[in-house]
């Protein structure tokens, strides 16, 4: 993740994408709001509610931050994805838990630490997310629900392969992302699965858990 990347990270939502779903189970909805937290990787400032660039159409997002707050001076704890995640989840900074690095695991440095599911759970929420919240990991405990299986502890929904890379652009190496080397699938979104599904297997359950509540 660049530096550029890392600031606008936090920047673009802190309302972080996709998924924790935390449905309120006893207080009135005004008392116990429901808090979608959407967590988003490498998202640049080129989208609309930022200032936007000419070559760029995002009005699905800059709807989501017309209806709500834009911060437009947050910055990231560290300048990567693990210490990044963890810090905003734990609320412990990188440089109080020395956790800098995508090769360190949250949990050997940070083995007693309450991440936001976990509170808002025994707070009277029900907490469930899919997709990667944290660095390559669930932390099972620290969920009511999660898709996949968080016994798994592996937070990516099935999705089909990428295949052969259609323009096979030059990379600086093999540990370097393909993902964004795309083309075109001629498929469904139904059939391609991965996000997808998330919000189907979250947040219409909670909304199933907040009618039975």
């Amino acid at each position: 993740m660049t530096s550029l990347h890392a600031m606008t990270m936090n920047r673009v939502l802190l309302r972080w994408l996709l998924p924790l779903m935390l449905a309120g189970r006893s207080l009135p909805a005004a008392e116990h709001p429901n808090v979608l937290f959407i967590a988003l990787d490498d998202q640049n400032d080129w989208i609309g509610c930022f200032g936007g660039n000419p070559q760029t159409r995002t009005p699905n997002i800059d709807r989501l931050g017309a209806s709500g707050v834009v911060f437009e001076a947050a910055y990231c704890p560290g300048a990567a994805c693990n210490p990044s995640r963890s810090a905003l989840f734990t609320g412990i900074p990188c440089h109080r838990s020395g956790l800098y690095s995508n090769r360190q695991q949250m949990r050997e440095v940070l083995p007693d630490a309450k991440i936001i599911p976990h509170y808002f759970s025994q707070n009277g929420y029900w907490s469930a997310g899919s997709g990667k919240m944290l660095h390559y990991f669930i932390d099972a405990p620290s969920w009511d629900d999660y898709y996949p299986d968080k016994e798994r502890e592996d937070p990516f929904p099935p999705w089909m392969k990428f295949g052969r890379r259609p323009k096979s652009l030059p990379r600086a190496g093999d540990w370097q992302y393909v993902e964004t080397d795309w083309g075109a699938f001629d498929v469904s979104d139904a059939e391609f699965q991965g996000d997808y599904l998330a919000p189907r297997q979250t947040v219409l359950p909670g909304l199933r858990h907040l009618s039975s509540a």
